[in-house]
């Protein structure tokens, strides 16, 4: 019986699993430090999770407020980022260069 313990015990230590008291792979000084966030789109290039239409739309409305002269094409490039961040700054909204919920309701989309 001892054997069966000592044996569960030395297989849940290895595992990292320890249900006993000290170090376990968790708190460990040597575990990898977490990756890095992920880095800024290039070019001032922002991602957008909304559809095509969707960033159409968000295009037309800048378009009427005199914040984009660019096409109505639905992709998000520098010149719709742009537009967005100038709009976002002149509303008090946080400047973040996409489409956001709080944009969106700004423009009244």
């Amino acid at each position: 019986m001892k054997a069966w313990f000592y044996l569960v015990s030395a297989v849940l230590l290895l595992a990292g699993c320890s249900w006993m008291s000290g170090p376990t792979a968790q708190t460990s000084p040597h575990t990898a430090p977490p990756p890095p966030a992920a880095a800024p789109p290039p070019s001032g290039i922002a991602q957008s999770s909304h559809s095509v239409g969707d960033l159409a739309d968000v295009q037309q409305r800048l378009h009427e407020a005199g914040d984009y002269a660019g096409p109505i094409d639905g992709k998000m490039g520098t010149a719709t980022g742009a537009a967005l961040r100038r709009y976002q700054s002149e509303h008090d909204l946080e400047v973040t260069g996409l489409a956001d919920d709080p944009t969106r309701t700004k423009l009244g989309l």
